[in-house]
């Protein structure tokens, strides 16, 4: 997380001069869904933060619908809990 904030400002804050507040939460914005969804990370194996989320998320559905389907409450090995049915 701090490593977020640290390109934030050297890559967007430090080097914009914003006139209003407006603009500057609609160019940080920018500049935060171009990071998460368009650079690559090498910490994440040159993917992007969007990519490996959704992967993650993808992996642990599948991980609890392959539970008992038995209840309407399925616990994953994660300590999460979904809702089937």
């Amino acid at each position: 997380m701090e490593r977020f904030f640290r390109s934030l400002k050297q890559e967007n804050v430090y080097l914009s001069r914003y006139e209003t507040l407006k603009e500057a939460k609609i160019c940080i914005s920018s500049y935060i869904n171009t990071y998460n969804t368009k650079r690559l990370h090498s910490a994440i194996g040159h993917r992007t933060p969007f990519e490996v989320y959704n992967q993650d998320y993808a992996n642990i559905f599948d991980c609890c619908m392959k539970k008992e389907k038995k209840t309407h409450n399925i616990n994953c090995e994660l300590g999460l809990e979904w809702q089937v049915g």
